[in-house]
């Protein structure tokens, strides 16, 4: 019974933590070749958002994605 007790608490955390996490990761990719007018190019890969919110109008995520530009 007191497992029980504890697993809904730690549940809980748990869901929280996926809902409002974001994980980032920078790469650098060197490219033999490229135009120079790439130089210093940034791509943004977005995935697995699903059912999260950042603020309103996902002004957290936003801002997120300002900070890395």
């Amino acid at each position: 019974m007191v497992g029980l007790l504890l697993f809904g608490p730690v549940l809980a955390a748990y869901i929280y933590y996926e809902v409002h996490s974001v994980e980032v990761k920078k790469y650098t990719v060197p490219i033999k070749g490229l135009p120079a007018a790439f130089d210093g190019f940034t791509i943004l890969h977005l995935s697995d958002l699903h059912a999260k919110e950042y603020g309103r109008e996902q002004k957290g995520l936003i801002g997120l994605i300002h900070r890395h530009e």
